[in-house]
């Protein structure tokens, strides 16, 4: 099955705007690119380096290299958010 992809506008950490992709399939809760995270000063919560497993023959596993916590916003509405992160070319 192929359709397009759910990417809704949000707000991270009290202003800054990003694309956020819906994944209804996924088996983890949240990931988030390493160098935004460092670009936001967001805050880590771990620094322990893990392998996330995939579920795709497209893709292979994803190395995170830790968790931050957020506050996402959206439709005018505050989440807390812990995330893993890992380098972008890992998550595409």
């Amino acid at each position: 099955m192929s359709s397009k992809s759910a990417v809704i506008t949000t707000r991270i950490h009290k202003g800054t705007q990003a694309d956020a992709l819906v994944d209804t399939g996924c088996d983890l809760y949240s990931l988030i690119d390493h160098d935004l995270t460092r670009k936001l000063r967001l805050p880590v919560v771990d620094r322990s380096e893990r392998l996330l497993g995939s579920f795709s023959d497209a893709t292979g596993a994803t190395k995170a290299t830790g968790v931050v916590v957020f506050n996402l916003e959206l439709c005018g509405y505050d989440e807390k958010i812990f995330a893993y992160t890992a380098k972008k070319n890992q998550i595409e």
